[in-house]
């Protein structure tokens, strides 16, 4: 009945024991939030290495297919440079003929590495003879 008075006069609370148990609880749900936040920041910047790779290598196969077809050699090749700032450390480009469609394939290529992993996109398109 002590207990009970006490509830009913406003003197309960928690015990120590009650808000460890209930601090232990939130912390490790709380772990779990942390983790979810590190994984996604990964994965906004894998998205972002994607993105800019992507684009890069479009910007190239555009500047080729630009180029007219009797000036773009056959069986050519190159790098482009990176930036200053960039982490694509190999960015090539490659033509070769198609001759029994009166075409030229272009290829283009630009990889980087993260964490030991190595990543690419790559591109192709046909330069037809107009």
């Amino acid at each position: 009945m002590g207990r009970l008075n006490k509830l009913l006069k406003g003197e309960g609370g928690f015990t120590l024991l009650e808000l460890m148990v209930s601090l232990a609880i939130m912390s490790i749900g709380m772990l779990g939030v942390v983790a979810m936040f590190v994984y996604a920041i990964g994965g906004n910047a894998e998205g972002r290495n994607l993105s800019r790779a992507t684009n890069l290598a479009s910007k190239k196969i555009e500047e080729l297919k630009l180029t007219t077809y009797a000036n773009l050699d056959s069986d050519a090749a190159g790098q482009f440079a990176p930036a200053p700032d960039d982490n694509f450390k190999i960015r090539y480009w490659t033509v070769q003929d198609i001759p029994e469609l009166n075409k030229r394939k272009a290829t283009v290529s630009v990889t980087w590495e993260i964490k030991g992993i190595t990543h690419e996109v790559k591109m192709t398109s046909e330069i037809a003879k107009h």
